[in-house]
């Protein structure tokens, strides 16, 4: 006991993110550190919430001063030219110039200030905080202008390890020069839509209150950076450690859907009700230009994308291709849809306890045979995390959730079973081979670099998808090759673009995919032209297809020549069909 109450002592006095000239509501949101005072030991049936604070919601934002806050801080000191790396040698002299101001440097992590800067032309620009930079996507850098905040036009990629151009349209024309050249009219001349506050501080700060000017365009005051308890539970909280007759909202009391929107606030993509200077957000915000809070109607806030609104946000088949759209995969899920186990963003993930890269439940309580209760240590790379769930189903009967308790002990049986289920050897830990998400969670998204956010349908892509779609731009993925057998089959066929999947070579490897799928999950050849999906190919399938030409449905079932698209060609490969199987 006395252990936790110093270490909730030492989270009360770090305030690591809090400006008090910042604190504009200072009467609802208190901070996380007020709710760490309680909650970094069990209250009843509430475990501890200590984690949190070294949880990447905590930690997105940081002020440079802080620990490790500013990646590659040795290119920094040096003053590296970016016009010397490959990404930025069309800017010449205008290319950024990273560099470190000691004289600025006073080290002090709660100012928003630093000796940190990038020069682009004649100004140099100030990196008040960074944005990202835990190892798995990449880091960007956050300057004041004015009243706001803008990401400068540089990115780091943690994965390839090289700087790359971040939305560099912002800061240089097309000749790539660069469009501020005085640091005097500076805040005057900088494209305002593309602040800070306009685009992100929704998703990444608590007790905000938003406000637009026609000359110094948008500005935000808020109590803290980051997503903190309050966003998630509200501005109720106590306003001490000893007055908690104002708990906040407590979630468990939402309705399913209500709980869903809560991630879904920031983990899908669309734009906001509300609009200010002639433009909407990037984020939940209604007319009044308020945040969207817990148990609020996300629809009253936020219009999320789909693939009529932003068809380039969705592969053809409709899984998300850009990132943070969690929610719109999860709601087209067996996983949402099935109502005899309903699941929820809290199922897999614990943003209390598990401070890891997508805080990933370490344990679940799940019911055994007899009744009774097992908690079942978990992770994702050894299929605990599923099997805790999918063990003893239809398909894993050979497998009880006893066993995967005692994962060791039963490591033979359970990759005999999940091999007789992949037809692939059982390695999933080293090689990645059999493991569940490798084929039901594939990186169809794009955060830094191509495919580097996991799928959330559920859904295991099969290559039948990449040959349907073989004539649309960009063409479909498919997880068996994305997964893994672009890199390595037996054909020894290469592919060169991890962006486009409508070469030839992704169709060559597809078709040859295919037919191993085929095999080993016995799936019934699609018969060409089987509209109405009878098993038989007749008048009735003709009549459907001139309904669905006549409408501009572009229905892939209606796709009778696999070219991508719906048209009259289809209508002649149908009557081909016909022709040589059934008299007309």
């Amino acid at each position: 006991m006395r252990t936790n109450g110093i270490l909730a002592l030492f989270f009360l006095t770090v305030s690591t993110l809090v400006p008090s000239n910042l604190s504009a509501k200072m009467e609802q949101y208190e901070g996380y550190q007020i709710c760490l005072m309680c909650h970094t030991s069990p209250i009843e049936d509430k475990k501890a919430a200590g984690d949190f604070v070294s949880s990447y919601h905590n930690t997105s934002l940081r002020d440079p001063d802080r620990f490790s806050a500013v990646l590659k801080r040795d290119q920094w000191i040096t003053g590296l030219d970016l016009a010397a790396t490959a990404n930025f040698a069309e800017y010449g002299a205008n290319a950024p110039r990273l560099s470190y101001d000691q004289t600025f440097a006073p080290q002090d992590t709660t100012d928003l200030l630093s000796g940190y800067k990038v020069t682009i032309g004649p100004v140099s620009y100030m990196v008040n905080f960074t944005y990202g930079g835990h190892g798995n996507w990449r880091q960007l850098y956050v300057t004041k202008i004015g009243e706001s905040h803008y990401i400068l036009p540089i990115q780091w990629n943690e994965r390839t390890q090289e700087w790359v151009p971040y939305q560099a349209d912002d800061w240089y024309d097309e000749n790539d020069l660069p469009l501020y050249q005085d640091a005097t009219t500076l805040a005057q001349n900088i494209e305002k839509k593309a602040s800070f506050e306009r685009r992100c501080i929704g998703c990444h700060s608590a007790g905000i209150t938003l406000a637009y000017d026609v000359n110094s365009g948008y500005s935000a005051t808020y109590t803290e950076q980051n997503t903190t308890c309050l966003r998630c539970h509200g501005p109720e909280g106590p306003l001490t450690a000893s007055e908690c007759n104002r708990t906040g909202i407590d979630v468990s009391k939402l309705n399913r859907d209500q709980r869903l929107e809560l991630c879904g606030q920031c983990h899908s993509s669309g734009y906001s009700v509300g609009t200010a200077g002639g433009s909407t957000f990037d984020f939940p915000l209604n007319a009044d230009l308020k945040t969207y809070e817990a148990g609020d109607n996300l629809s009253d806030y936020y219009v999320i994308y789909n693939m009529e609104n932003m068809p380039a946000a969705f592969w053809p088949d409709s899984t998300s291709r850009s990132n943070h759209q969690q929610l719109m995969d999860f709601k087209r899920s067996t996983h949402y849809t099935n109502s005899s186990t309903p699941m929820e963003c809290t199922t897999c993930h614990d943003p209390h306890q598990a401070p890891g890269s997508h805080q990933v439940r370490t344990e679940i309580a799940t019911d055994a045979a007899n009744d009774s209760t097992l908690v079942i240590t978990t992770a994702v790379d050894n299929n605990t995390l599923c099997l805790a769930c999918h063990a003893a189903d239809s398909t894993f009967t050979g497998i009880t959730k006893e066993m995967v308790m005692n994962l060791e002990s039963y490591a033979d049986t359970i990759g005999k079973v999940v091999s007789a289920h992949t037809h692939h050897p059982y390695d999933p830990v080293e090689s990645g081979t059999s493991r569940c998400i490798n084929c039901h969670m594939p990186k169809m998204a794009t955060s830094a670099i191509p495919h580097d956010i996991r799928s959330h349908t559920f859904k295991t892509v099969l290559p039948e998808e990449t040959l349907r779609f073989k004539g649309v731009s960009g063409g479909m993925p498919n997880s068996c090759a994305l997964s893994c057998h672009r890199e390595s089959n037996l054909w020894n066929i290469v592919d060169n673009s991890l962006s486009d999947w409508a070469e030839s070579t992704d169709t060559e490897l597809a078709l040859l995919l295919d037919d191993f799928v085929k095999m080993w999950w016995s799936v019934p050849a699609d018969t060409p032209g089987d509209l109405n999906s009878d098993g038989t190919v007749n008048i009735f399938d003709l009549l459907e297809l001139l309904r669905k030409l006549g409408t501009g449905s572009q229905d892939a079932a209606a796709d009778v020549n696999k070219d991508g698209t719906v048209n009259v060609f289809d209508l002649l490969a149908m009557l081909k069909i016909l022709t040589g199987s059934v008299a007309l």
